[in-house]
């Protein structure tokens, strides 16, 4: 029993040094915040990051276009330690709102999603819009 004990509290020492890493990181990227929503907003990028489509097999250009561009995370929210909770993957844009479980413990992501003819993303340029 104390040899398991020993395990876990070995295991716990070591995920607290990875998510001290995981957290530095994110702030050199200049993505402050909890680590974990990070975290699941990161994984559901990779998971989806397939799903945009090209500009190119965009519609015919109707009488009214609606284009929205993403903003990067400004000074004042990374003060605030806010993270970026907006994926762009053209034509949709998703919303990832960080929730906790009624455990009060459990964290997970809520992703709401907007469909627009055109989205652009943090890193495209005015030319690109």
């Amino acid at each position: 029993m104390e040899a398991e004990r020993e395990e876990r509290r070995r295991i716990m020492q070591e995920r607290k040094i990875e998510r001290a890493e995981e957290e530095q990181r994110n702030i050199a990227a200049g993505n402050p915040g909890d680590v974990d929503f990070i975290g699941l907003v990161r994984k559901w990028r990779e998971t989806h990051s397939d799903t945009a489509q090209s500009f190119s097999s965009s519609k015919q250009h109707p009488k009214i276009c609606i284009a929205v561009r993403k903003r990067p995370v400004s000074e004042k929210e990374r003060a605030k330690r806010d993270h970026d909770s907006v994926t762009c993957l053209h034509p949709t844009v998703w919303v990832h709102s960080a929730k906790l479980r009624v455990d009060g413990i459990t964290k997970y992501l809520d992703h709401n999603s907007f469909r627009f003819d055109y989205s652009f993303d943090e890193t495209s340029t005015t030319e690109d819009v």
